[in-house]
């Protein structure tokens, strides 16, 4: 059954240049996103994104692998008690 109670957050050390393949993961699990929020400055070449997913344990934790064999990208998750 999905749940809607997690958050994650992605650090982009090199924006510019793991991008692509970070879109390409999240396109590819864009199912389970509901919400996505991309935040950088414009002096720094780092990337932050949170997500608000939706899905099972099992597609939480595929995003969740995706992303994290993308060198240079963080993945952070909690869970909220709803």
């Amino acid at each position: 059954m999905p749940t809607c109670n997690t958050i994650m957050a992605l650090v982009l050390d090199d924006r510019l240049c793991y991008a692509p393949a970070v879109q390409e993961k999240l396109t590819a699990n864009g199912c389970v996103i509901r919400v996505r929020l991309g935040i950088h400055e414009d002096c720094d070449n780092k990337g932050l994104i949170l997500l608000h997913v939706c899905g099972s344990e099992d597609q939480v934790q595929a995003l969740t692998c995706d992303l994290e064999k993308i060198p240079g990208v963080r993945v952070s998750s909690m869970k909220i008690q709803l």
